[in-house]
């Protein structure tokens, strides 16, 4: 690039991107650290909610009581994948894309045909591109309250004790840590044992039952059978929201870091454009008195 009027007009084209950048980035920081202490906080609440149901299984009762917990052949497979509604963040979307399409093609190879409840324009357009079943689409939310999770829990609950799914799993994104983002497979129903220790990712519930802070033996009123039937479908109500806290924490620390990135990117490639249109004008300047010198010369002859 030779010309110091096109040069000067990119730099000041990316100089606003620079700002746009370092704006988006600051904003996505502010959000990403809301979101990380709402995830948080809900941590110990879920963690110690499912572990109410881990010990309400030595009070005798039969999990085939109970369809939400009772595990059944599975023929039919319904799938939430939770997705932003915005891009540049990174590879977050790209590797819950690539997950849930790598789920349905391992489903159809075993002839099961995964029905999706979508949540977010980008989950929505991929799988409309791939022609796959949708059941449902719901939008996302820039901060998510467990109200907002109503509609989709019914859903879910209501496709799944009528037979229309026989197992429910989720897609989301697993906040590690603001520069480690996840993408995982959960399943949520029916809640059974193995189902349970993934959703408090530990490996066994024996752990967790020797460690609680809760004694072994407590009095349970009125009747197990009426607070399990009570705290299951509040247990996945806020398990569900749990994941979308996930994703909403993974979403804005993948944007930041996004933003972080190109900021960085805009701010060198300005120190080269300046630097190459300082030795275009440097150039000219010379080219100039040389010019001058020479045709000084030429009248003194």
């Amino acid at each position: 690039m030779n010309n110091s009027r096109e040069i000067k007009s990119r730099i000041k084209s990316v100089g606003n991107i620079f700002k746009v950048t370092k704006a988006m980035g600051a904003i996505a920081a502010s959000r990403m650290r809301k979101a990380q202490m709402q995830t948080f906080n809900a941590r110990p609440y879920i963690q110690r909610s499912m572990e109410i149901l881990a010990f309400l299984r030595f009070y005798g009762f039969r999990a085939e009581q109970f369809p939400l917990i009772s595990e059944r052949e599975v023929k039919k497979i319904g799938v939430i994948l939770i997705t932003p509604d915005k891009g540049l963040s990174g590879a977050l979307i790209p590797n819950l894309l690539k997950t849930a399409l790598n789920f349905k093609q391992d489903e159809e190879k075993k002839g099961k045909k995964p029905s999706f409840i979508v949540i977010g324009k980008k989950g929505e357009s991929f799988l409309k591109r791939i022609k796959a079943e949708i059941l449902a689409i719901f939008p996302d939310k820039s901060v998510w309250k467990l109200t907002d999770v109503s509609p989709i829990h019914k859903l879910i609950m209501s496709s799944f004790l009528a037979g229309e799914f026989d197992l429910v799993t989720v897609i989301y994104s697993n906040f590690i840590s603001p520069l480690r983002q996840e993408a995982i497979v959960r399943p949520i129903l029916p809640l059974t044992q193995d189902n349970l220790e993934k959703l408090l990712e530990t490996r066994r519930l024996d752990e967790i039952l020797h460690k609680t802070k809760y004694p072994l033996l407590y009095q349970v009123e009125p009747k197990v059978d009426i607070i399990i039937k009570e705290l299951i479908p509040h247990l996945i109500k806020t398990g569900l929201y749990y994941l979308l806290l996930e994703t909403k924490a993974s979403e804005y620390s993948a944007r930041m870091l996004a933003m972080e990135n190109a900021r960085k990117n805009a701010d060198e490639l300005i120190k080269d454009l300046v630097f190459n249109y300082n030795q275009i004008r440097q150039a000219s300047i010379t080219n100039q008195i040389a010019e001058i010198v020479g045709g000084k010369a030429a009248i003194e002859e």
